[in-house]
């Protein structure tokens, strides 16, 4: 179009101008404006540059000086680009090498392919054999799945079975290897023979020891093993065993009863003691012992036997002579009607009265001394008489028998009535017809013992009977007793110096105790002991309160007394349980032992007989861990004194020291199986835990904890298994394993501290970085831009993670410092000392004058009272878990902290790649469809949460994957993944109906799986695609890479010639900018920011601004009030620019950015159609390139024509057109004066502001633009400066822009004020204006900020 202008435009010239020698010629008619002609011929000559260098579709040409700037300006986007890039490069690689180094350093710390070998065999050790429940879904499945025990019974198992055994692995005695010191020459029962030898100084001793049942015969007169119940082991049992003081043990492990043997012992004293270990005094009543011997019930002693194996008891020996007597009678009762024994037709009763005792040596004075006057009421007829009576009359009646004149049982009148060898007795007839009748019957002479009561004339005679009579009828049991010259021992001390003497003391047979190595699993040792732990409920009077329906009250009220009722929250503190060592009913009961030895009243349990009276019963078994269970033994000797019990008052305080409890234990109740201990050993105790009722209704939590020690790896390990009692009826088992290696915390290496200080170091510097940055926001009052920005939260988020692995670290090291672990922890009381033979003095073994007790030592095993502990001892080894569990918490925290650490790494490196277009597509991809997925994630929320509740509801009570809501979440999750259908169908469906779980199962399936996950998938692979499509043509990695590493080498390396850096380069262009003073890009960034704005949008493309807001909501009628009110504290019109300010930030839209958006879709669309013309118009221009050509040349020729014939007035007319003079271009004049301004805001954090203005023309390219100078630290700067312009027609406005002064960063544009020239012609140059300063961007701090000016435009021509 321009060429056609142009060439119709010099045809009508020469049109006009056909005749050039016309004087008439009119001039004037026939040239232009000077002006318009010179447009034209520039026209032209564009359109000749456009063809013959371009093209023919470029745009206009702008100026040299303009093009040259924004040349300038491209240029330098484009190097600063460059620079940037390589910038973000060289971040990448700090951030990969922070990266790198981190990961060096968590590998050096942490050995996790060591610390698995370990952590796998201890977690196969502990719950290999624990039962695992089946149904525990996709949660509990598999390895490390834990599960629920049935009962008690499961858990001894498990300790009996599985753990101690595998712990407490005793020497094998024949193996070839003599292991001391468990293993040492020895003898006997002691030491090992087979693999260490004999022990060398022995002595070769019999023992034989005589039996009163099987020497009846020759002790008695009476072979009573012809007494069947003589031998019934039910009535009377008797051992011994032999105490050494050598081994401070008993000879044989168990009591024997052999009558001879022969043994080798060493040197040293030695007791043998004799035991009773069933006895006959519960077997006969006071009143039979009253029938057979006379003595009167009340004065017979009650049983006085220190232990229940006590020997030599005088009530069993008056119950034993009197069960004697009885089955010597009921013997010769069996054998009347058989062949009668000569014996029986002599019973002397009284002389087995005599006899029986034999170690006291009774007489006849004996019992009369004791003799008492007789009760009243007492009835004389006696059984054993009753008795005697049955015998004599069956023997009367039997025919071989001749007793003289008179035979016995035959009636007599008196004594010579009676043959030989008898008496007349009075004596009680007893019939067969079961009547009886009192008269005198000839009786044998032995059962003449008590004149008065047997003789029909109160005397036995003596010419008949000699020795017969005199004894009393009633006897005082006790005086009789007390008669006795001498006491029944219960042991013999005999002494064997064969090799030594005893000044010398006894040899030394068994080595000095050390600690043993008890491996776990193989090189795991363990530390200390194993500790069994318990949490009681307390016991609640009743479970009723709680039930509201009549039926469930009275059906569980007439149970109440059955059911156990324990409370879930408080926690019960008190002694429970037993000791089994004295139960008879336990396998560890030992009758040899006193309780009192052991145990105060107070650690008893005790109930109220019916008679009212307070009985002690059995020792408690179990105190808790604050209970101090040495506060009565002062000497810690291991034995209680008279004196030490009588220390034992109700209301004493028997708690520890609170120096030596832990009061996190202090109400927990804790069994300690040491090291010290043999296998047999750890059983007993184990047993003793079950005997003794350890585990009970009452019982919350047991907890099984185990420290081992892995000497070849350097690596301590804590291992706990927990059991808790759900009132529900299930007992679940958890457990937790943790490895600690203390020397690599406690002690690090070099290269680990180096480590350390380069990470710490990159991490300062990284935290610097950050700082700085925000500072620049917080200057620029932008700090919302940066803390929205999610890779910002993320670079926070990983400084405070490392922080935390920093910190977590320095208390893990604190705890590896405050570690300290000893040689040996001796826990239980009773056990040897480390690096001492186990053996007590020959004194303290001796036992009491009258009686034997099996000596009790501290340096000995526990034979009672196993639980005891050494009050120190505990509390040093429960501070060593402690520390152990610390350091292993704090090891946890650290690898929670590194771990996500090395997480936001990840986060962080793909943040440092999002400038690389093809690394950068993960989070392009992300930040693309970032809206969508996060409405997609609300949906996907709503529905999941929907089913994760109903699954609870559903199936909850049977399936354990959904019995909480957590539980339910990953089971519905991990379903999304793994549909495997073992792990839930079959619980699923048994715990609701079928159509339920059915419905439940497919709906979820379909809903989720089939829908909402295949939208997730198409929102992340339609921005995959775009963002695809928009790097397909980018650099990649690698070659970027080598091009900055070429880059960096050339620049920093001597001898690079004809090479300019890329910084060079930059600081070029910018001194060539700065040189030609431009104002360009601080124009185009004005118009940039001046152009935003808000507006309303409306349908049908219609935008309402401020002005339209408030002449819409201004419209009222005459009655109504304004509907924007101006506040009381402004003006009006200020007031209603603030509310529709408001109005417009609610219901408006950025103007600006919606025209961008629709201009880059616009630019696209018109782009395909471009492409299209473009391809149609190259095929046309061929066409036409000869016809241009043509034309072209047809133009140069009329122009160099007319040019040739033009008069010299015209030429010089052209030439003066043509000038440069200003005066033939501008119009007028213009003066500006900038004065100052008011109520600027705070543009920087530190300083307030640092304004200066910029002024310039707009319309008027080559017009000058001024700066006035920079007042530092001012929000009411003062200028007095005043600028002039000469004004050409094009100029439109005067723009004075205001400006923050920054030395860092770039200027901040704080707003502008316009003046048009056409209001200027009108404004008095007396008079200063105050106007607004705008700026969109911060409107809301610029409502005070006004700049003050004084503006004259002088015209040309005018007066």
């Amino acid at each position: 179009m321009a060429l056609n202008a142009a060439v119709a435009g010099v045809l009508q010239h020469q049109r006009e101008s056909r005749s050039y020698e016309d004087a008439e010629f009119d001039l004037n008619r026939v040239l232009e404006n000077p002006n318009v002609f010179r447009n034209r011929i520039e026209t032209i000559d564009s359109v000749l540059h456009d063809v013959e260098s371009q093209t023919l579709f470029c745009p206009p040409k702008e100026s040299s000086e303009k093009q040259k700037e924004s040349k300038l300006q491209a240029f330098l986007e484009q190097v600063q680009s460059r620079i940037d890039r390589s910038t973000r490069y060289r971040k990448l690689a700090g951030t990969s090498l922070f990266f790198l180094l981190f990961i060096l350093l968590v590998f050096v710390q942490r050995d996790s392919q060591t610390l698995f070998a370990i952590e796998s065999s201890l977690l196969d050790f502990l719950i290999g054999d624990l039962p695992t429940y089946l149904s525990g879904g996709f949660m509990n499945s598999g390895v490390g799945a834990t599960g629920y025990i049935r009962n008690n019974d499961d858990l001894y198992s498990w300790l009996q079975q599985s753990i101690l055994p595998s712990v407490f692995q005793d020497p094998v005695c024949g193996d070839g290897v003599c292991d001391s010191p468990a293993e040492y020459p020895g003898f006997g029962r002691f030491g090992c023979i087979p693999d260490c030898g004999k022990y060398p100084n022995l002595t070769s001793v019999s023992l034989s020891l005589k039996d009163v049942i099987a020497d009846s015969g020759a002790l008695l007169g009476w072979d009573l093993t012809l007494l069947d119940s003589s031998l019934d082991p039910s009535r009377s049992k008797f051992t011994y065993n032999i105490y050494s003081d050598t081994m401070n043990a008993f000879v044989f492990e168990q009591d024997i009863d052999n009558a001879t043997l022969s043994l080798e012992l060493p040197d040293g004293q030695y007791t043998l003691v004799m035991y009773q270990t069933k006895q006959t005094t519960d077997l006969v009543d006071l009143s039979t012992i009253e029938h057979y011997l006379r003595l009167v019930q009340s004065t017979v002693p009650p049983n006085q036997q220190l232990n229940s194996f006590d020997y030599g008891d005088t009530r069993e020996l008056i119950a034993s002579v009197t069960l004697m007597i009885e089955n010597i009678i009921d013997y010769c009762s069996k054998l009347v009607n058989q062949s009668p024994d000569s014996k029986c037709e002599t019973l002397d009763v009284t002389a087995y009265e005599k006899q029986l005792p034999l170690s006291f040596a009774e007489t006849e004075s004996s019992f009369k001394q004791a003799a008492m006057s007789c009760p009243s009421a007492r009835d004389k007829q006696s059984k054993g008489s009753h008795l005697k009576n049955n015998i004599n009359t069956k023997l009367r009646s039997t025919p071989n028998i001749s007793m003289g004149t008179k035979q016995v049982g035959d009636t007599c009148s008196s004594h010579a009535d009676c043959a030989a060898s008898s008496f007349c007795a009075a004596w009680t007839v007893v019939a067969s017809s079961s009547s009886s009748s009192s008269t005198f019957v000839c009786k044998p002479c032995a059962l003449c013992t008590v004149d008065t009561r047997d003789s029909y004339d109160g005397v036995c005679p003596q010419d008949k009977c000699p020795g017969s009579g005199g004894f009393p009828p009633c006897v005082n049991a006790s005086a009789l007793l007390a008669s006795f010259s001498s006491s029944c021992e219960n042991h013999n001390h005999f002494d064997i110096w064969s090799y030594g003497s005893s000044s010398s003391g006894p040899p030394v047979v068994i080595p000095p105790f050390t600690p043993k190595v008890l491996e776990v699993t193989p090189f795991n040792r363990m530390v200390g002991a194993l500790v069994v732990s318990q949490k009681r409920m307390q016991s609640l009077p009743t479970c009723v309160d709680h039930i509201q329906d009549p039926g469930l009250h009275n059906y569980t009220l007439l149970a109440q007394s059955s059911i156990n009722c324990p409370s879930t929250s408080a926690q019960e503190s008190t002694p429970f349980g037993f000791d089994p060592t004295f139960m008879p009913s336990s396998s560890l009961y030992n009758g040899e032992l006193r309780a009192d030895r052991f145990y105060g009243d107070s650690e008893r349990h005790s109930f109220v007989d019916d008679s009212g009276q307070e009985v002690i019963s059995y020792p408690y078994g179990f105190f808790p861990h604050r209970y101090d269970s040495n506060h009565l033994d002062l000497n810690m000797d291991g034995e209680l004194t008279p004196d030490e019990l009588a220390r034992d008052v109700n209301g004493s305080d028997f708690s520890k020291s609170p120096a030596v409890v832990v009061s996190l234990e202090a109400d927990n109740f804790k069994v300690y199986f040491d090291e010290r201990l043999s296998r047999k050993q750890a059983l007993d105790m184990l047993t003793s835990l079950q005997d003794g009722k350890f585990i009970d209704f009452q019982t919350k939590q047991v907890s099984v904890e185990l420290m081992t020690y892995n000497a070849v790896r350097n690596i301590l390990s804590y291992c706990q298994v927990t059991f808790t009692w759900d009132v529900g009826g299930k007992i679940p088992w958890e457990y937790k394993i943790t490895t600690v290696g203390v020397d690599k915390i406690k002690h690090p290496s070099t290269w680990q501290l180096l480590l350390m200080l380069a990470i710490l170091l990159a991490l300062v510097i990284n935290v610097g970085m950050e700082v700085t940055d925000i500072l620049h926001h917080l200057r620029k009052f932008s700090a919302s831009s940066y803390f929205t920005d999610p890779f910002n939260l993320i670079d926070w988020l990983h400084f405070a993670f490392l922080v935390g692995s920093v910190v977590s670290w320095l208390l893990l090291h604190s705890k590896a410092r405050a570690f300290s672990l000893k040689v040996g922890y001796p826990i239980l009381f009773y056990g040897p000392e480390y690096g001492s033979s186990r053996r007590v003095s020959s004194a303290s073994s001796q036992g009491s004058a009258a009686n034997f007790e099996s000596p009790i030592a501290v340096t000995s095993f526990a034979k009672a009272r196993r639980l005891r502990t050494n009050n120190q001892a505990e509390y040093d080894f429960l501070l060593l878990l402690d520390s152990v569990k610390a350091m292993a918490s704090a090891e946890d925290m650290y690898a929670f902290f590194a771990g996500m650490s090395i997480v936001l790494f990840v986060f962080r490196m793909l943040k440092s790649l999002d400038f690389q277009e093809r690394m950068g597509m993960v989070t392009r991809t992300i930040g693309r469809a970032s809206s969508d997925l996060f409405h997609f994630l609300l949906l996907f929320m709503i529905v999941f949460v929907g089913y994760a509740i109903v699954g609870v509801f559903l199936f909850g009570h049977q399936y354990e994957g959904m019995s909480n809501l957590s539980g339910s979440f990953k089971s519905l999750a991990i379903t999304i993944l793994n549909m495997d259908t073992t792990q839930f169908y079959t619980s699923m469906d048994h715990a609701a109906s079928d159509i339920s779980f059915q419905l439940y199962l497919w709906s979820y399936i379909f809903v989720v799986l089939f829908i909402l996950f295949n939208i997730f998938l198409a929102i992340l692979v339609e921005a995959y695609s775009n963002v695809k499509q928009s790097t397909d043509a980018r650099a990649g990695l690698v070659s970027e890479l080598k091009d900055v590493l070429s880059h960096g080498a050339r620049r920093w390396l001597p001898g690079s010639r004809n090479f300019m850096a890329d910084q060079k380069i930059r600081q070029s262009l910018q001194d060539e900018l700065k040189a030609r003073g431009s104002s360009q890009r601080m124009k185009e960034v004005v118009d940039k920011e001046m152009a935003r704005r808000k507006a309303i949008l409306l349908r049908g493309g219609v935008q309402i601004d401020e002005d339209g807001l408030l002449d819409l909501l201004t419209m009222q009628s005459s009655s109504s009030a304004s509907v924007a009110p101006a506040p009381e504290d402004a003006g009006e019109g200020e007031g209603q620019r603030r509310v529709m300010l408001d109005i417009l930030e609610r219901y408006g839209k950025d103007v600006s950015e919606l025209r961008e958006r629709r201009n880059r879709e616009l630019r696209e669309i018109v782009g395909m159609e471009n492409m299209k013309r473009l391809l149609a118009m190259n095929l046309m221009q061929i066409n036409v390139l000869e016809d241009q050509r043509r034309t072209l040349d047809l133009v140069e020729s009329i122009a160099s024509s007319i040019m040739d014939s033009i008069p010299e007035r015209r030429k010089s007319f052209f030439a003066a057109a043509s000038s440069s003079h200003p005066e033939s271009s501008k119009i007028g004049k213009l003066s500006v004066c900038v004065h100052g301004a008011s109520g600027l805001p705070k543009m920087d954090l530190i300083r307030s502001c640092d304004p200066y203005c910029i002024l310039y023309l707009t319309g008027q390219e080559d017009a000058q633009s001024y700066v006035t100078r920079t007042i530092p630290r001012s929000v009411t700067p003062k200028w007095e400066e005043e600028f002039e312009w000469d004004v050409a027609a094009e100029a439109s406005s005067v723009v004075i822009t205001v400006w923050d002064k920054d030395n860092i960063t770039k200027d901040d544009f704080i707003g502008s004020v316009s003046v048009e020239l056409s209001k200027a012609l009108y404004q008095s140059s007396h008079e200063n204006i105050f106007l607004p300063i705008l700026n969109p961007k911060i409107e809301g701090r610029l409502k005070q900020a006004k700049l003050e000016l004084s503006v004259r435009f002088h015209l040309y021509g005018s007066c």
